[in-house]
């Protein structure tokens, strides 16, 4: 009759729910679901039982520098995390694909030409474009890259979205 159950689920390695004894923190869930995934996204949503949403950034959770943000659960509550954006490419790569964007602030082209292991041939392409669907008219647009400028320093690298198509 006094059931508290605390719901975990999304990218983490085994999903579960249990039922709250003693007192458990937002970490707690965590390890007991076996931690995040790869594919983790950059928040955890804590949902309490009133519907209330709170959204915990899981960098400093995780990595202990903001502890106010390993909140108290109570019982109730269901911990969603959702998977991270990806980023699409595909053309003159070593390794085509579809590759999760782990940090917002630091999702660029070089740096997801560098997951998909590089170029296949020597010197950065004459063309490079990204594809990006505007979020409130889904009309698609092309953007162009200066790889050659980005690569010799002369153009500041251009940042990747959630959902961006490389190549």
């Amino acid at each position: 009759y006094n059931s508290r159950p605390i719901t975990v689920t999304g990218s983490v390695h085994n999903p579960l729910t249990f039922q709250v004894i003693g007192r458990v923190r937002l970490m707690d869930a965590l390890t007991r679901a076996g931690g995040l995934t790869l594919e983790a996204g950059s928040e955890i949503d804590v949902v309490s039982p009133n519907g209330m949403v709170r959204k915990i950034p899981a960098k400093p959770l995780l990595d202990s520098i903001a502890p106010e943000l390993n909140i108290d659960l109570l019982g109730g509550e269901e911990v969603r995390v959702p998977n991270a954006g990806r980023v699409y490419i595909f053309g003159n790569v070593k390794s085509a694909g579809a590759f999760p964007i782990q940090d917002v602030s630091d999702s660029t082209v070089l740096k997801f030409l560098s997951l998909a292991g590089g170029l296949n041939s020597g010197g950065p392409p004459k063309a490079a474009f990204i594809v990006r669907q505007d979020p409130d008219t889904s009309v698609k647009h092309e953007i162009e890259i200066p790889m050659k400028e980005i690569v010799d320093r002369k153009s500041p690298d251009v940042p990747l979205l959630a959902h961006d198509v490389l190549y």
